[in-house]
């Protein structure tokens, strides 16, 4: 049931494919510490690619005191789609049709994952 929940949802993403946005999920990794010398070696983020991002409004039943409506949002990804989980202090970053960043957004909180599908990610601009 759940492949088939996935399976309906990565079509209904195929449907409404020019709404949604590409992007990026970016996550910081701990510095490498080498025990022997003492030393701290800083490691570069990593880049998961997102090829359907889309944004939507939160609605008047799901506000709370975490949400402020003038630079928060609703992503949703479909789960398939990013090779990670988005976690808390991840970045979520558009990219421009030339395929530089665009907008830059951090993620507050995970919302819900119904049926495994997607991922439905509070986020706010950065």
């Amino acid at each position: 049931m759940r492949e088939l929940v996935s399976n309906l949802v990565g079509l209904g993403f195929t449907i409404i494919d020019d709404l949604a946005e590409s992007g990026k999920l970016v996550r910081d990794v701990d510095p490498e510490y080498d025990e022997e010398a003492g030393t701290v070696t800083p490691t570069d983020p990593v880049e998961y690619p997102i090829s359907q991002i889309i944004e939507t409004r939160f609605k008047a039943t799901e506000l709370n005191g975490s949400v402020d409506l003038k630079t928060d949002a609703k992503f949703i990804i479909y789960a398939p789609d990013l090779a990670v989980t988005p976690e808390d202090d991840d970045i979520i970053v558009y990219l421009n049709a030339d395929g530089s960043d665009g907008t830059v957004w951090n993620v507050q909180n995970i919302l819900g994952v119904p049926g495994r599908s997607v991922w439905i990610v509070h986020v706010r601009k950065k």
